[in-house]
């Protein structure tokens, strides 16, 4: 029905500002739903064919993801172990 949407054009906007302005720092940096760094897709023209109720589950998911409430992947999804992360 939807997309999940990565915003990278925030995340290279603030890498450029932090770089440019001298306070980035090294290390993981991630953009989630708390951060504005994902979200979903719009409808757009589509939207007035998309039941209200489907509308209130999405806009309730995406409100718990920022929130911290909503888990969605098991525990160190996404996650590497420190012994597979190259080093130079």
């Amino acid at each position: 029905m939807t997309s999940a949407e990565k915003h990278l054009a925030l995340s290279v906007n603030d890498s450029i500002v932090a770089i440019a302005g001298g306070t980035a720092k090294g290390g993981l940096t991630y953009f989630n739903a708390t951060n504005e760094g994902i979200g979903v897709s719009p409808f757009y023209d589509a939207a007035s064919k998309v039941p209200a109720d489907t509308q209130a589950k999405l806009d309730e998911a995406l409100a718990g993801m920022k929130a911290g409430t909503l888990k969605t992947c098991p525990a160190k999804c996404g996650s590497l172990p420190v012994s597979s992360v190259v080093r130079s």
